[in-house]
């Protein structure tokens, strides 16, 4: 009722329209122009709030009489342009995201594939008209794991979700890694439509691991060919790792029973007394604490079976990212060397009693013929007096002469 006898041109045409509007009106009515009649037109409508519209309006012209009335049918275009824009939307996104978006239609002989978007053609080099109508095994092959496809099949039969890595290959025969996530798409009474596939190559991190995995695997060669016990502590003081000969050391048949556990708790608990080894006054720590290197060789580390060992150690801090993480330690067992340390100890204190003994001997045996000599010789000295033939002469000069040297000898 409020339209009724209104301009309705003027009343739902926006102002900025209304000159085109009057100026296709006088075309038609002039030339007969059509290009606004009985055709329909997506133009802007204004609302009664004031606000524009999108409409499509359909405009008919009946000759009555002499002159043209027109009829026009307006149909709100709103949600068709919210639509419109959503899917627009969704079509941009999946055309500029950098994964591999794949959909194929399961309600189809085969699943073949309906849209391919253009990260996949980024990845694969297949353009989507080149596989629409197509199955995704065209990017299997010699070397695509059975086991990964089998998962696939499986997955795609029970209509379920699934996630595998694969090595597919490109159109120009490269190969590449592949992480695959399909998901099933159901409609409103549940049943299976399509899938979608997301497709990521993860072919550098597959490199990457595979560079990691041979790097820790010469790492573990070298630690396991080393003779000394090597394991590393994080800052709480556990285990991170321990070398072969390290387990054996300790007591472990395999160096993993070692990972996670307290390193002081496990094997530096007491003194070899038995008395308490605090962990505040642990040498090992202080590499990690104080950022020291630490070198002892006057303690004992203990075994799985509760016995001890006398042990030399280093400890190193471990630093990355100018941060310090930890520690490794290196360690002997020095059995062997404090055995041949105590008998070379025994061997010397013996061979200083010995040479005692000596000095005692010698002292006694000295006072002992100092003083027969000395009368000897006071004697000799008497008769060399009151003898004058030459030959008794001569004995008793050799008598005091021998008599002298030993003297000597025992001064």
């Amino acid at each position: 009722a409020e339209a009724l006898g209104r301009n309705l041109a003027e009343m739902i045409i926006p102002e900025t329209q209304h000159d085109a509007h009057r100026e296709g009106i006088e075309r038609f009515l002039k030339t007969g122009d059509t290009r606004v009649i009985n055709n329909r037109l997506e133009l802007t409508a204004l609302h009664r709030s004031g606000r524009e519209i999108p409409v499509e309006l359909t405009v008919s012209a009946y000759l009555v009489g002499e002159r043209f009335e027109f009829t026009g049918f307006v149909r709100d275009l709103m949600e068709r342009k919210i639509a419109e824009a959503e899917l627009w939307l969704h079509h941009r996104a999946l055309e500029a995201t950098h994964n591999g978006i794949l959909i194929t239609d399961a309600t189809q002989e085969d699943n073949p594939i309906i849209y391919a978007n253009s990260g996949f053609t980024r990845l694969t080099g297949y353009a989507p008209e080149e596989v629409v109508g197509r199955n995704c095994r065209l990017l299997q092959g010699p070397e695509t794991s059975a086991d990964a496809v089998q998962a696939l099949h499986t997955a795609i039969e029970n209509g379920q979700p699934c996630s595998v890595t694969l090595l597919n290959y490109r159109k120009d025969g490269a190969s590449f890694w592949n992480n695959l996530t399909i998901t099933p798409v159901r409609d409103e009474q549940n049943r299976l439509t399509h899938f979608v596939g997301i497709q990521n190559d993860i072919s550098e991190r597959i490199e990457v691991e595979s560079k990691v995995r041979e790097s820790e695997e010469r790492i573990r060669v070298v630690l396991n060919s080393a003779a000394e016990g090597i394991y590393g502590i994080d800052t709480d003081g556990h285990c991170t790792f321990c070398n072969k000969a390290g387990a054996v050391m300790l007591g472990y048949s395999d160096a993993e029973e070692l990972v996670g556990e307290h390193m002081h708790r496990c094997i530096h608990h007491s003194h070899a007394d038995g008395t308490p080894h605090e962990e505040q006054d642990c040498q090992i720590y202080k590499a990690y604490r104080n950022a020291e290197r630490i070198h002892v060789d006057d303690e004992v580390f203990w075994r799985k079976d509760g016995t001890s060992f006398p042990a030399e150690y280093w400890s190193f801090p471990v630093i990355r990212d100018d941060e310090i993480v930890g520690a490794v330690v290196t360690f002997l067992d020095i059995t062997e060397r404090v055995r041949n340390q105590e008998q070379l100890n025994a061997a010397q204190q013996q061979a200083e009693a010995a040479n005692l003994a000596k000095s005692e001997f010698l002292a006694n045996m000295s006072h002992e013929i100092r003083t027969p000599m000395t009368a000897v010789l006071g004697f000799t000295e008497m008769l060399l007096a009151d003898l004058k033939e030459s030959a008794h002469v001569e004995r008793l000069q050799t008598i005091k002469r021998n008599g002298n040297y030993l003297l000597e000898i025992i001064n």
